[in-house]
Formats: C-alpha cells, structure tokens, sequence
C-alpha cells in the first residue's frame, strides 16, 4: 500500500497552496512524497478528516498529476480535473495549531494514503474583479465590479439604501478585505498593508458580510463597512474616490476599480 511522508511546494512554509499559475514565481507543484506511488490510479483533495470534498473530481496521470515514480509526484496548479471545481475546495480556514483543512488522498491498487492532519493546508486562487482578466494584475470595471450595489450609477453607491456588491472569482479563498482610497496598493508585492481591514473566513464571515458558494460575489452592509473603516463612506466626489482589495491565503491580492462612497 502507499505511504506519505512530506508535502512540498506549497507557499508560506507549506501552509497555503495556490490552485493558480499566475505571479512572478511561475508553477506552483504540489509534490507528494512516500512510498508505493508508482502505480497511482487517483489523487483527491480532501476534507481535514480524509473524507472527499463533494462535487470535487480526482485528479490522475491525465488530468493534473505529473512526474510520477515509486516515491513522488507533482500535483499540477490548476489541475484539468478541477477545472470548474476551484470554489469547492478552496478554504482559507486556518485550525489553532495554524494549519489548514485541506489534505491529499492517493489511491493505488493496492489501498490508499491520506497527507496528515499536521501538513493540512488552505487552498486558495489570485481573487479577480468583473470582467475577469485571469492575467497577475487584475483590474475590472467598475460598472461590472460593483454592480447590483444599492443605489449605484457606475462610478457612485449610496449606502443609505443597501448593500456595497463586489462581483468578481476566486473569492473562497480570501482571508482578508481592507478598504482604501483611491491610492490603494494594487496586486503582487504592492499589497494594502497600511489600509483598514477585516479578517475573514468565507465558512464563518463577519457579521453584515455575505458571500455566495460560487465565490463570485461578495456583500457587505453599512454597518460592516463602518467597522472596517468608519471615513470610508464619507466620499464627496471624485477626488474621494475608494477602493476595495482582497488577499487570499496564500497572500495574493487583487485590487479594484475607483468607487465613490456617499453616507
């Protein structure tokens, strides 16, 4: 039977894997070590107590998983078998020993091998604004990015009659929302640390904030806002323009495009 040992190649120590190919340092391989491996027939993305993720195909030696021999393989960012599937398994939940809840389960003919709960880690994907560029420096519009906000006319929100809607993917994995002006950082290393900000987890967000299961869309009341950033909706023309970014997991975050806030 196959055995684990080590898993590599993950960002962050190993803690948070990125699904995606975008950013300057190129693949992001997934490599299972132990023994037995040779004649792997699947490779699963589980759940923290070993169980499948539903809905989640295996990956094989087709459709994600490369350089296969008796004590090694690469599982491939964006694997052709979880095409689709990506806001099913992403998670930036992290356990009270910092790990995540994400692990690895291989079968061979002879039984199967599951990565362990201590190397458990968050999967997560470069987050995007509508329409979506899939490219390293997301941008949107802001007609597509915020639309279906309360009382919006393509540039400005009024948030004394609703919901602030952010449209874009990848938003499952996300681990922290700031609010900023419109000097806001933008993608990659230019990351808002100086802005305010909230941490989230999309299984158990904070009150006043909503995000759909497709990860495409998130929500976010009057009153959530102004716990992040009580001037943010203070905006009074153009030249108080705002934006919103979003950081996953693995610490890659998209920034998007000008809103003006109105009280």
């Amino acid at each position: 039977p196959p055995t684990h040992t080590t898993l590599t190649g993950i960002s962050n120590a190993n803690l948070d894997w990125r699904r995606d190919t975008a950013g300057p340092s190129g693949d992001h391989n997934m490599t299972f070590s132990g023994t037995g491996l040779l004649l792997l027939s699947s490779v699963q993305i589980v759940d923290i107590n070993g169980n499948p993720i539903p809905s989640v195909n295996a990956a094989s030696d087709t459709t994600g998983v490369s350089d296969i021999n008796a004590t090694a393989f690469n599982l491939l960012p964006n694997a052709s078998a979880f095409i689709g599937q990506g806001h099913l398994m992403d998670s930036s939940t992290y356990l009270n020993d910092g790990r995540g809840v994400r692990r690895v389960r291989v079968t061979t003919p002879f039984g199967t091998a599951t990565s362990l709960a201590t190397t458990a880690f968050t999967i997560s994907a470069t987050p995007d604004f509508l329409p979506i560029s899939g490219g390293v420096n997301p941008t949107g519009t802001s007609p597509n990015t915020f639309a279906g906000s309360a009382d919006f006319n393509g540039s400005d929100y009024n948030a004394t009659r609703g919901l602030l809607v952010i449209n874009g993917s990848n938003f499952r994995g996300l681990k922290r929302i700031y609010l900023g002006n419109a000097t806001l950082g933008g993608s990659g290393a230019a990351a808002p640390q100086t802005s305010s900000s909230i941490q989230v987890d999309p299984n158990a967000m904070p009150t006043g904030i909503t995000i759909n299961a497709a990860g495409t869309q998130i929500s976010m009341t009057k009153a959530a806002i102004n716990n992040i950033n009580t001037s943010w909706l203070n905006g009074n023309g153009a030249s108080l323009s705002r934006r919103v970014s979003f950081l996953s997991a693995a610490d890659q975050n998209a920034t998007s495009p000008l809103i003006v806030p109105r009280n």
